[in-house]
């Protein structure tokens, strides 16, 4: 009833009581190994993984979340879709690992210009995601602001070519007396 798994009466024989302990260390040892696979497995089912960000379900999840918090606290939340403009053309004159390095550059560059509470994830291709709690539309707007001018600031440097990128942000606010659902955000 307390979780034993096995038990060894007394008197014990050494040996019996080494091979009893042997297999217990082996289902220590299996157990560790499944949980550290589970946790990779629920790692990679949340995160895009050539990123290293969010995933659009994670950030469909996080959405719900901020959502439900707002309506707990009477408050809003801010949503902003950011695409990289004319992204296609990047990709038409370089091959696709330098397409996927430059957009991890984009998105490691919106990560540094939001709070380290704040959310960014991959909605689409060249499309990101991002969500700041407590934010009005005031907020949001600065902040994509922020994003848009820093993301501009410098070209974007991959294996085969030097790039300036833009990007565009669309911005709304997560508000409960308004939005039902993630979706209904997005929409």
């Amino acid at each position: 009833e307390a979780g034993a798994d096995d038990y060894v009466c007394k008197p014990y024989e050494a040996n019996e009581l080494k091979v009893r302990v042997r297999a217990g260390h082996r289902i220590v040892d299996m157990q560790r190994s499944l949980l550290a696979t589970q946790q990779e497995l629920e790692f990679k089912a949340r995160h895009d993984m050539l990123m290293k960000i969010w995933n659009r379900t994670a950030m469909t999840d996080l959405m719900e979340r901020e959502l439900a918090r707002a309506k707990r606290d009477s408050s809003s939340f801010g949503v902003m879709l950011a695409d990289v403009d004319r992204f296609s053309n990047v990709t038409s004159r370089s091959d696709s690992t330098t397409g996927d390095e430059i957009l991890g550059q984009v998105a490691r560059r919106i990560q540094s210009f939001v709070r380290p509470y704040d959310s960014v994830g991959r909605y689409t291709d060249e499309k990101f995601l991002i969500i700041c709690p407590n934010c009005n539309a005031e907020q949001a707007t600065i902040v994509a602001e922020r994003i848009r001018k820093g993301v501009s600031r410098e070209p974007v440097i991959g294996a085969d070519c030097e790039v300036s990128l833009t990007v565009s942000l669309g911005v709304t606010v997560g508000d409960p007396s308004i939005h039902d659902d993630a979706e209904s955000i997005l929409r």
